[in-house]
């Protein structure tokens, strides 16, 4: 997931990314996200911070998506 925020950050924070390319990370984004996150609220492996440290993440990449796509 941090890869995923790296890569992310890299191309919607300062690089030119046409916008083709930010709506298909955004459907690829919305088909993945129901499964990672009842991954993470089913996964009695993880720890309440760590559960909720991985909804913040998803909470923040979602807006992120959201951003790059109305610019």
């Amino acid at each position: 997931m941090k890869r995923l925020m790296l890569v992310a950050c890299l191309f919607f924070c300062g690089c030119s990314v046409n916008q083709q390319f930010r709506q298909a990370v955004d459907q690829n984004w919305k088909t993945i996200r129901p499964e990672y996150v009842e991954y993470v609220v089913k996964d009695i492996s993880l720890t309440d911070l760590e559960k909720e440290v991985r909804i913040i993440t998803v909470r923040l990449f979602d807006e992120l998506l959201k951003e790059a796509i109305n610019d």
